[in-house]
């Protein structure tokens, strides 16, 4: 199971790539979509899913570590975004690793109600 968790951070930022320099038009491919549909055989939302954390590995580098370690998949950290920033990234971290991915988006939907 990390095997996946840490090759989909590589998927990641390889997107990025081909996004940031439009290679999928070197590809044969009009739009990024059809070029993730017709090449890579994954979802278009996975994909931007990718992107999008990728992009938040940023933000913190605690974040980017546990998920490029794979201690987070790609679906618990999309579920931290709306809530993660440099200070709480260490605790939502510790809590996504605690807890199911369905209990964890309801605690970020519940932080985000009360903010």
């Amino acid at each position: 199971m990390r095997g996946l968790r840490t090759t989909e951070p590589r998927i990641g930022r390889l997107l990025r790539v081909v996004v940031d320099h439009r290679l999928y038009k070197s590809f044969g491919h009009p739009a990024f979509d059809d070029y993730v549909r017709e090449r890579l055989g994954i979802s278009v939302r996975k994909a931007w899913a990718l992107l999008k954390i990728e992009k938040a590995t940023l933000r913190s580098d605690d974040f980017g570590r546990a998920y490029r370690d794979g201690r987070l998949s790609w679906v618990r950290a999309l579920s931290l975004l709306p809530v993660l920033d440099r200070t709480n990234a260490a605790a939502w971290i510790a809590r996504a690793e605690g807890v199911t991915v369905r209990r964890l988006n309801d605690e970020v939907e519940w932080v985000l109600a009360v903010a």
